[in-house]
């Protein structure tokens, strides 16, 4: 009987389009193995249809662990390899009595977070290639976004106002004066993002009321997302899953990140893709301020010129 395999993965967008670079280099690596993946229910219809995997399990964080060895109770596998956080399954892991339990090794000094999940699935016993290229169900080309948003306008720019944290989030007003300068210049502006409602994003959406805007609340996070993101001419976002996803889709995109020199800098998260450009200010974070605090000021200092200019590199 093959040996069986769970792998366990983070519950956000960004985790899961860098962990998908193991996904084909796994398989390669180890034919004779059954994996499954157990997946946050909002990701699920991202990676739904991967040949690597045997079942895609999704959950929901809402439920309680009782819940979850409910959902795993039925299934028997030999090993379980945790990418990322692992959300309080362990006790469920111990529970259902699967032997192995692999996580990550916090103490490796790796340049970027995708190296570490190789890191982490060679601890299977044998080593995986390094393509260092995401694997999604669709690419630039095969995605049609008129047929999920039929009123999109032709050759638009993707705006992304958020941030998988709030501190890593461009100012507003920063994000003004770039749409200004990109509508004199001729392209219309899409906004895409969640809760796009938010009190700090009001004031965006009440000044440009031409701009599209597609709220993804509500929608899920599979072809649809892949779709708006596509058939734009380039991107511009804070460091978050929507700029890791269009990039691994070849969309140019390019992502603001603020860092200090105490944490991870931009080549931990940078999202990876041929048209992917990370502008990243990483001014060291004095003993008295705080992380988040630090983050801000550090990306207060990117100026809508200098990403400007490097959307010119694409749209001209």
């Amino acid at each position: 009987m093959a040996r069986r395999i769970l792998i366990i993965l983070p519950g956000r967008l960004s985790d899961l389009v860098l962990s998908s670079i193991t996904f084909y280099p796994l398989q390669c690596a180890h034919p004779e193995v059954s994996f499954s993946i157990l997946i946050a229910e909002p990701l699920a219809p991202v990676i739904s249809d991967h040949p690597s995997f045997e079942a895609v399990i999704s959950f929901s964080r809402g439920k309680s662990v009782k819940d979850l060895s409910t959902l795993l109770g039925n299934q028997k596998f030999d090993s379980a390899v945790a990418l990322g956080t692992t959300f309080g399954i362990k006790p469920v892991i111990a529970g259902l009595g699967i032997e192995e339990m692999i996580t990550e090794d916090a103490g490796l000094e790796i340049p970027h977070r995708a190296e570490l999940y190789l890191r982490t699935l060679e601890q299977l016993g044998k080593p995986l290639l390094r393509s260092f290229e995401p694997w999604l169900p669709f690419d630039a080309e095969t995605c049609v976004p008129q047929s999920y948003f039929p009123n999109l306008p032709e050759g638009y720019v993707c705006l992304n106002l958020q941030s998988d944290q709030e501190a890593q989030c461009w100012g507003m007003e920063a994000y003004m004066v770039l749409a200004e300068k990109i509508i004199q210049k001729g392209y219309p502006i899409v906004v895409v993002g969640e809760n796009l409602v938010a009190k700090k994003r009001l004031a965006f959406m009440n000044h440009f009321k031409d701009a599209t805007v597609i709220d993804m609340t509500s929608l899920p996070l599979g072809s649809a997302l892949m779709s708006v993101l596509a058939g734009g001419l380039a991107m511009v976002s804070s460091y978050s899953g929507y700029a890791t996803l269009g990039a691994a889709l070849g969309i140019p995109t390019v992502t603001l990140i603020g860092s200090c020199e105490q944490d991870y800098g931009s080549q931990w998260w940078s999202p990876l893709g041929a048209q992917a450009i990370t502008v990243c200010k990483n001014e060291p974070r004095p003993w008295w301020r705080s992380k988040s605090s630090q983050a801000k000021k550090n990306l207060s200092m990117i100026k809508p010129d200098e990403v400007l200019k490097l959307l010119y590199r694409w749209i001209g």
